[in-house]
């Protein structure tokens, strides 16, 4: 689940969503427009972003809460 709101249930989703210019809205930031990523640097991205998940370190119990 991505977004503050669960709405997107991949990472493909939410860069498809970014590369679109996002909703329509009236208090959209006029800074927010299409990034026209190419399907490669989609990709490229989707990719880099699956490299900072560390499953080893989340599911360490030596890193569990105490609590």
């Amino acid at each position: 689940p991505y977004m503050h709101d669960g709405r997107f249930k991949t990472l493909e989703e939410v860069i498809d969503h970014y590369n679109s210019g996002g909703f329509p809205a009236d208090n959209k930031n006029p800074f927010i427009r299409k990034l026209q990523l190419t399907p490669g640097q989609k990709q490229d991205l989707i990719d880099f972003l699956h490299t900072l998940t560390d499953s080893s370190f989340v599911q360490n119990p030596d890193f569990k809460s105490p609590f």
